[in-house]
C-alpha cells in the first residue's frame, strides 16, 4: 500500500457574501518508492480573488532530495477586477525546468481573449532565453449571439514566430450547421499546396 498526505494554510471567507474562497498553498507530499528516505511532494498556491477563485496560481514539483524544484510552473491572470459578472482569463503562462545543480530552461505562452472568453490569440515562445522557435496560433470564431453558440473556432493558423507576418506552417477551417456541430473541416496540406477536407451530417438526434 501507498499513502498520499495533504496539507493546507491560508484559508479565506468571506463573511459578507458568505462564501469560502478556498486555501492559498496546499502541499501534497506523494508515497515514498523503495530506496527513497524524502518523498517528493507538490506545493500549489491558488488565487483567491472573485473570478479567480481557486485557479493555480504557482505550482512546484520537488523529487524529495534536491533543494531544488524538478518544475515550477507560474500563470498570470487578467481580471475584470469587482466588476460583475467577474471574468478572469489566463493570460500568461511560464514552466522552469530544472536539473539537479539548479540550472534550468523556461517557456513563455501568452493569450489575447474575445469578447466570449474564447482564446483569439496565443503567443507560444518555446525556449524563452534561445530565439528562433516562437510560434503563433491565430483563432477565428463565429459566434452565433442569438443561440449562444460560441468557442467554436471557424479557422485555426499557426505562424513562424511572434505575430501573424511570418511563414504559415498550418492553417485549418471548419464549418458549423445552426446547431453548431461541425459539417466540414479542412486542413492545408503546406507540402502538396492543398485543401484536406472532410465533410459530416447528422440525424434528428445529432448523431453523425
Amino acid at each position: 500500500s501507498s499513502t498520499m498526505s495533504y496539507s493546507y494554510a491560508g484559508g479565506l471567507f468571506d463573511y459578507v457574501e458568505r462564501r469560502f474562497l478556498g486555501f492559498h498553498y496546499a502541499k501534497t507530499t506523494l508515497p515514498c518508492i523503495t530506496g527513497e528516505t524524502s518523498c517528493p511532494y507538490q506545493e500549489t498556491w491558488y488565487k483567491q480573488e472573485y473570478g479567480s477563485i481557486s485557479k493555480v496560481e504557482t505550482a512546484k514539483s520537488y523529487d524529495g532530495v534536491s533543494v531544488w524544484p524538478s518544475s515550477v510552473t507560474i500563470n498570470s491572470f487578467t481580471t475584470n477586477g469587482n466588476a460583475v459578472p467577474y471574468t478572469s482569463y489566463e493570460t500568461g503562462n511560464w514552466v522552469y525546468i530544472y536539473d539537479a545543480t539548479g540550472a534550468s530552461r523556461r517557456t513563455f505562452v501568452s493569450k489575447v481573449f474575445g469578447d466570449y472568453g474564447d482564446v483569439a490569440s496565443e503567443t507560444a515562445y518555446g525556449d524563452f532565453d534561445l530565439a528562433g522557435d516562437e510560434k503563433t496560433i491565430e483563432y477565428t470564431y463565429a459566434p452565433n449571439a442569438e443561440r449562444y453558440i460560441v468557442g467554436k473556432p471557424t479557422a485555426i493558423a499557426m505562424y513562424a514566430g511572434i505575430g501573424t507576418a511570418g511563414q504559415l506552417l498550418s492553417k485549418s477551417t471548419v464549418t458549423y450547421d445552426s446547431a453548431g456541430q461541425p459539417v466540414s473541416t479542412s486542413l492545408w496540406d503546406d507540402a502538396n499546396q492543398r485543401w484536406l477536407s472532410t465533410t459530416a451530417s447528422y440525424d434528428a438526434w445529432g448523431n453523425v
